[in-house]
């Protein structure tokens, strides 16, 4: 008999026992030459493995993430960045296979204070457990469960290195288009590719989303640094009579927060120690401190001014093929909203008097669980007005949506 190591997953390095007769690979032993230089990496050897246009390597020694990104490169590769559902599903199974979590190329500290690919690419989608991302913890982990972590960058973990045949746009430096100002005296403020409006109108957060929308606007979504930066300038001189402004922010039925204009979540600024994780179902929306430009998740029935935010209008088709126009996904509404928003307006209107005058009435005899209405129809625009000393029985839940799949562009209209 002849002894023989197994080299699948599940036994790993295990010997048996084999009849002599049967064939194997085999490993080869030798004492060192001096003369051959010996290298400083210690990572257990594995090939790349082809993933549609993308190449993986799993490095299965534990390294801070830096160490791994080092590690990567003298690979000629990066770490990881998945752009499709097909990579996304090797690496879970590989994680799953290796039963431990993996360094990604997720490092907020390399990219300016925002999630983004270390490889060049931006986020397209997100897999982010709950409770994540974290404000102090910028370096992200593909846990065993396939959702992303934050951790501490010094932390130590196996790491998954890419090469790819295809390489992030380049985009263009300049924002063209302009920010005209409303019939209504509604004064909007250029930044980049979009235009801001500042509204001082005390009121909820489903009213001031509403309102922003008839503007042709969205409640505003705050991508990274500078644009929080420039919020922060503009509210300067209005931070001593107001203290918050709701932004785009909302908590979702399943306790993600997301933002409405549909932007992906790839930069966060919560306040230390905020309840924005409350298994209490009435902190669901999100206001931002004028102070400091730090993030509170705000009540359902709270009161605050807003901040809008649209696309610049175009004055001219750019001349250059390579001029990508700046993702309109968050304003596709048609026609179709404008009626719903009229019936929303109503309703809305309808809840605003009954919750006025403390018509909401309950059986007392039904469980008492705290619910904020529009969580059950699974639309941040749609809500019930919730009184806190009124709650309601949640076992009911309609899963409609009222506004779903809008494709078409909105048509705006700008008169000089």
């Amino acid at each position: 008999m002849c002894v023989v190591m197994s080299s699948s997953n599940l036994h790993l390095g295990k010997w048996k026992l084999t009849p002599c007769i049967e064939t194997h690979g085999f490993i080869c032993q030798r004492k060192v030459d001096s003369s051959i230089p010996v290298p400083d990496t210690t990572v257990f050897p594995r090939n790349w493995i082809s993933v549609g246009n993308d190449s993986y390597k799993l490095q299965l020694q534990n390294l801070t993430w830096s160490e791994a990104q080092m590690q990567c490169e003298y690979d000629q590769g990066q770490l990881a960045s998945t752009m499709d559902q097909l990579s996304t599903a090797y690496l879970e199974l590989q994680v799953l296979k290796l039963q431990t979590p993996v360094w990604i190329g997720l490092n907020k500290n390399e990219t300016h204070g925002y999630f983004k690919w270390i490889d060049g690419w931006h986020l397209n989608m997100v897999q982010w457990a709950p409770n994540e991302p974290s404000r102090e913890r910028p370096c992200v982990y593909l846990d065993v469960d396939g959702t992303w972590k934050t951790d501490f960058c010094n932390h130590t973990y196996p790491s998954v290195c890419k090469q790819s045949t295809v390489f992030p746009p380049t985009y263009p430096p300049p924002y063209p288009g302009e920010c005209y100002h409303g019939n209504d005296g509604t004064f909007w403020l250029p930044f980049r590719g979009h235009c801001y409006g500042i509204f001082t109108e005390e009121m909820l957060w489903t009213a001031a989303a509403t309102s922003c929308m008839e503007k042709g606007a969205m409640l505003v979504s705050i991508e990274d640094t500078d644009e929080l930066d420039f919020l922060k300038r503009n509210l300067e001189f209005i931070k001593d009579s107001y203290s918050s402004f709701w932004i785009g922010l909302y908590k979702t039925h399943l306790g993600q927060w997301k933002w409405v204009d549909e932007t992906v979540l790839d930069f966060t600024n919560w306040l230390e120690g905020e309840l924005r994780d409350s298994d209490i179902n009435i902190y669901v929306h999100g206001n931002m401190l004028s102070s400091d430009g730090s993030w509170k998740a705000g009540l359902i029935w709270d009161e605050y001014p807003y901040i809008c935010k649209k696309p610049k209008v175009l004055t001219e088709t750019p001349t250059s093929q390579t001029y990508q126009k700046p993702d309109l996904k968050r304003g596709h509404y048609g026609l179709v909203v404008v009626v719903l928003l009229a019936a929303v307006c109503l309703m809305g209107l309808t809840a605003a008097f009954l919750y006025k005058s403390g018509h909401v009435l309950r059986s007392v005899s039904q469980p008492l669980v705290l619910n904020t209405g529009w969580r059950a129809f699974n639309n941040p625009l749609y809500s019930e007005p919730v009184n806190k000393e009124h709650m309601v029985d949640s076992n009911t839940v309609d899963s409609s949506q009222l506004v779903d799949h809008m494709e078409e562009e909105p048509q705006l209209m700008v008169t000089m």
